[in-house]
């Protein structure tokens, strides 16, 4: 024998909402790694003129984020200017710059420190060109680019 349900629109709704705030309570957040709060990344200008502009997006909240430290590498003879950010950052953030990648490459080491192991993605875009890689937590994430 088969059986036959019914569902009412007011209980396809609450079973909706039910799923909706159940997924909000449960998958972690996406954190902007340079923001500490999916705000913004830093824009690295060097004295050149070339804008770098790194993304790094961990899975866990902000506060499981203790430090985010950014190695820019560009060219022999370039050097960073200053960092510029679109919002405050929420988190610990150190910048080093090295010279030492070949004309026109730029690349960017990326070590997002957490109690937590969780995914780490990393952007960089020059002018038309952009890269990704992915890593975790605590370990370096390199993303290099030949714009």
């Amino acid at each position: 024998m088969r059986r036959v349900i019914k569902f009412t629109r007011t209980a396809v709704l609450r079973a909706t909402l039910f799923s909706v705030m159940l997924a909000v309570l449960v998958v972690p957040h996406q954190v902007s790694a340079s923001s500490g709060g999916c705000i913004t990344d830093p824009t690295a200008v060097l004295t050149d003129g070339t804008h770098v502009r790194i993304s790094a997006t961990v899975a866990t909240g902000a506060a499981n984020i203790s430090t985010i430290a950014y190695t820019i590498h560009g060219p022999v003879g370039s050097s960073l200017a200053y960092i510029v950010y679109t919002q405050p950052h929420l988190v610990n953030e150190t910048f080093a710059f090295q010279a030492d990648a070949p004309a026109g490459t730029y690349g960017v080491d990326v070590v997002a420190s957490s109690p937590v192991r969780v995914a780490v993605i990393v952007t960089i875009h020059v002018l038309s060109a952009l890269a990704t890689s992915t890593g975790t937590t605590n370990h370096v994430v390199s993303t290099w680019l030949e714009p």
